[in-house]
């Protein structure tokens, strides 16, 4: 019983390995299920025109979504040598339909280069922001690389 489960695993891998062999040969994009890539090189080999963000999110709904988590190679598709990631399934078949339209050139938004962080502001750091001239009329998030001016 044991041996066959092994060889049911097996056979499954080696079919998401042929698929994705093969789609990568043609040109055309696949998830990289089945695959064991390092997980170093995945992060050198994100698209550089999107890195960790989704383009079906950006591109369709105008939103910059951030995926950190690549584990679930489900997401992670290679087209034309790059990675691309995504935060959802749906969007991971959007993309396999039509990676053109969410691919540079032919996409319609890229990231932006410099993407803001959020300030998060420990109890000691708002205290010091209280006595500041800033805040004596409205009360704004007053923030410049870590320094109160």
């Amino acid at each position: 019983m044991i041996f066959q489960q092994v060889k049911a695993k097996c056979l499954d891998i080696m079919g998401h390995m042929q698929t994705y062999i093969a789609a990568v040969l043609t040109g055309r994009p696949a998830t990289l299920v089945g695959t064991s890539p390092l997980t170093s090189i995945l992060c050198e080999r994100l698209c550089t025109k999107f890195g960790n963000y989704d383009p079906v999110a950006l591109n369709d709904r105008n939103e910059l979504v951030r995926v950190n988590d690549i584990s679930d190679l489900s997401r992670v598709v290679e087209f034309k040598t790059e990675l691309y990631v995504f935060h959802n399934d749906k969007h991971v078949e959007i993309f396999l339909r039509d990676p053109e339209k969410y691919t540079y050139p032919g996409c319609q938004r890229l990231p932006p280069v410099e993407v803001p962080v959020q300030c998060i502001l420990t109890d000691e750091e708002m205290a010091l922001l209280e006595d500041h001239w800033g805040f004596m009329t409205f009360d704004p998030v007053f923030y410049v690389e870590g320094n109160l001016q």
